[in-house]
């Protein structure tokens, strides 16, 4: 039954009950694509078919994300004890170009040193030039994210990184319940970067969500 196509089977609909239940809420990657067209979300989240990619002379893109997001990660970390508000009133300093390149060089090399065979290490290594070339402009995104907001005398500053919620690590913090009449969905998932800091006169806390995007544009 787990390849003849009868959803109805009982063995299929205990494993899709477990799969969709409560206590596994889904990522925000898969309700969009639910909103988007459910036919897909059918076939990728219930049948778990895939598009196969064409080779190429590159990394695969989730792997390359995920070294990306894994240097970011480890560059703001050694920072968010150095740097705060404050700091970033005057600018982003040119210090953190140094030190995001030496992130995403160690992140890089790790995976070169798990790589299947020597073709793919040079993969990564090619990769690893691409990304230094694309976190180059890095400093001056987040100058360009800061400006609007020391106009309006606040400066976020990176506050909470890799922020996990509704997964099975970070039970102490729940998923994204939405309920409409008698439907309800779950979400979870991993914030990137949670950038904060205290409004002027006493009015609370601002928070901005960041989600890093590592792939190639257009």
């Amino acid at each position: 039954p787990i390849h003849d196509g009868w959803l109805d089977h009982p063995l299929v609909r205990k494993k899709l009950r477990g799969r969709f239940a409560p206590e596994n809420p889904l990522s925000s990657t898969a309700l969009e694509t639910y909103v988007y067209c459910p036919f897909r979300f059918f076939f990728e989240q219930v049948l778990r078919y895939a598009e196969l990619d064409e080779p190429g002379e590159q990394v695969e893109q989730t792997r390359r994300g995920a070294a990306g997001h894994r240097a970011l990660s480890r560059f703001h970390e050694e920072l968010i004890h150095k740097l705060d508000s404050t700091d970033l009133n005057s600018g982003v300093p040119e210090s953190v170009e140094e030190r995001l390149r030496e992130a995403l060089d160690t992140a890089i090399e790790e995976y070169v040193q798990r790589a299947p065979g020597e073709a793919v290490k040079v993969l990564w290594r090619l990769e690893g030039r691409r990304l230094q070339r694309q976190m180059s402009r890095y400093r001056g995104q987040w100058e360009k994210f800061l400006e609007p907001w020391r106009k309006e005398k606040v400066t976020p500053a990176p506050l909470h990184l890799e922020a996990g919620f509704g997964l099975v690590e970070t039970k102490e913090v729940p998923p994204l319940v939405r309920r409409v009449g008698d439907a309800e969905v779950r979400v979870g998932g991993r914030i990137d970067r949670i950038d904060a800091v205290d409004l002027p006169g006493g009015e609370g806390k601002g928070f901005w969500i960041i989600d890093y995007k590592t792939g190639r544009s257009g």
